[in-house]
């Protein structure tokens, strides 16, 4: 007992500093990410509203965002939230199958690979947009830097990667605790990112944005190479990669009943709406951003800026000491039920503004 306790006591001191990088993971990757993604629908708006007007000349990447209400305003917005959908399809349509493989992948060749896989890629894909702002290229080499980010997998590899690590490295009772400070220095980064952004584009234009991304997604690089030790071990048997044991590996919840505790069909329905609660909300902060921009709101980056960091606050603090408050009075059932009801009310309520007291009412909507 006593030859064993030093190596108990180095494990545990390698997970408590494990656990402290992979929130600091949290912090740089979304706040990098989220940098340009607030970012990059104001370019396209502001690309397009330039190249709308023959008579001007002066460069989108460093000019300050121009006054609205033009006659050709509703015009621009149809044609940036089309090109916010071709960017959506590029990037995702690749994702969804990478996605999919890196769960088998992550298993057998461990979770560090698969997080250096994704930042790597997803540097180039935002080193590659900056040059595209910067150089102010056709819209159309957006769709291939969003090519790239899908082949990286996405947000969704890094997240899948580091709740793999902090299964490996907590016990039942620590897991989802880590978990909800781990989604919570996330929406930190978030609101950080937008009110940033705001300024960035205000006194400087539109490529400080994505050059910060880039810098900051390459210093997380170097950071989950020297601070990461894997926790993830190599099993004795069954280590060989090939296309037919990821198959497998992806149906086993097909295959084997004890996968889930639940019957397939409701695992299916669990999917469907899941789905179908998902697919609107990946695409309306998109689409919110380019109708706050235009008239009758007409605001600046700033304002879009503030607005995003306090709709983040009131999601990431204020629902979550509300959904604790609500858990010890309802079921989680009755929960979900008054979310989706919540949700789509925002949804009615967003679509109906004519004024900014109603963007901020959907918020507490929200």
């Amino acid at each position: 007992m006593d030859e064993k306790s030093p190596l108990v006591q180095k494990q545990n001191r390698q997970s408590r500093w494990t656990r402290e990088f992979v929130l600091s993971y949290a912090l740089l990757y979304g706040f990098a990410l989220n940098i340009t993604s607030r970012a990059e629908p104001q370019f396209i708006y502001a690309y397009l509203k330039e190249h709308s007007d023959l008579n001007e000349t002066s460069n989108v990447t460093t000019s300050k965002p121009k006054d609205c209400g033009r006659n050709n305003e509703d015009n621009i917005q149809e044609q940036a939230s089309s090109w916010t959908w071709y960017f959506t399809v590029s990037e995702y349509g690749v994702a969804i199958p990478i996605v999919i493989l890196v769960g088998p992948m992550a298993d057998r060749v461990g979770r560090k690979p698969i997080l250096l896989w994704n930042a790597v890629l997803t540097f180039i894909s935002f080193a590659f947009r900056t040059v595209i702002v910067y150089m102010s290229m056709d819209l159309y080499w957006l769709i291939v830097a969003h090519v790239v980010s899908g082949i990286s997998g996405t947000f969704y590899t890094f997240d899948l990667a580091n709740h793999a690590i902090m299964a490996d490295i907590t016990n039942n009772n620590e897991r989802s605790f880590l978990m909800v400070i781990f989604d919570s220095f996330l929406g930190l980064s978030v609101t950080c990112a937008q009110l940033l952004t705001g300024y960035l584009i205000e006194l400087t234009g539109y490529t400080y944005p994505f050059l910060i991304t880039s810098v900051v997604l390459l210093l997380y690089i170097f950071f989950v190479y020297i601070t990461l030790n894997d926790p993830w071990r190599q099993p004795k048997t069954g280590t060989k990669l090939s296309m037919s044991s990821f198959l497998m590996q992806i149906f086993t919840l097909f295959r084997q009943k004890t996968v889930v505790t639940v019957s397939i069909l409701h695992f299916i329905l669990f999917f469907i709406v899941y789905v179908l609660y998902y697919f609107p909300f990946n695409s309306f902060v998109t689409i919110r951003t380019l109708y706050q921009l235009g008239p009758p709101f007409c605001w600046n980056p700033v304002h879009v800026g503030w607005f995003g960091a306090g709709e983040d606050i009131e999601l990431f603090i204020v629902a979550t000491f509300i959904m604790k408050i609500a858990q010890c009075v309802v079921t989680d059932e009755t929960i979900t039920v008054f979310g989706l009801v919540s949700s789509l009310g925002c949804f009615v309520f967003y679509g109906l503004s004519n004024n900014d007291w109603m963007l901020y009412g959907g918020i507490y909507t929200t």
